[in-house]
């Protein structure tokens, strides 16, 4: 009986060591709720959009997307609390190994304090981000208010 709570707390203090992290390590929390500099900060998100249930014959792509005014809609995001969450899910995006093709229905253009641009095209079920297809992130999707 003892040997069996001595290795089961060894494994639940193996765990808590591995779950810790210096504070200086990307992943920590401090470092996913502030950006590393003001110049890295997301000033403003630009999204245009078009009804997802919309049906075309063709697939719209990502660099071509760019619907008639009469049928897309465009928002400016700019509060920074909201642009602080869409910053970190972006930043956590993960490449899909699969290469799905996005039929898009939705770009946001993400603007930097430092000049740099991001691009994300959403489409139902896929997403790219500058052109490489990534995991789906329904939490974006609903920060981009789509």
């Amino acid at each position: 009986m003892g040997q069996k709570c001595l290795f089961a707390l060894f494994i639940g203090l193996m765990c808590w060591i591995s779950s810790c992290q210096s504070p200086d390590t990307p992943t920590s929390h401090a470092a996913a709720r502030h950006p590393a500099s003001l110049s890295d900060s997301l000033v403003q998100v630009r999204v245009t959009a078009i009804d997802f249930l919309t049906e075309y014959i063709i697939t719209l792509d990502c660099e071509t997307f760019d619907p008639p005014a009469s049928e897309a809609t465009i928002t400016f995001i700019t509060d920074p609390s909201t642009l602080l969450r869409i910053q970190q899910r972006v930043a956590h995006l993960r490449e899909d190994p699969y290469k799905v093709q996005v039929d898009t229905r939705a770009k946001a253009v993400l603007q930097y304090a430092d000049g740099r641009t991001n691009t994300l095209c959403i489409g139902n079920g896929t997403m790219q981000k500058d052109s490489q297809p990534v995991y789906y992130d329904s939490r974006l999707r609903a920060l981009l208010n789509l």
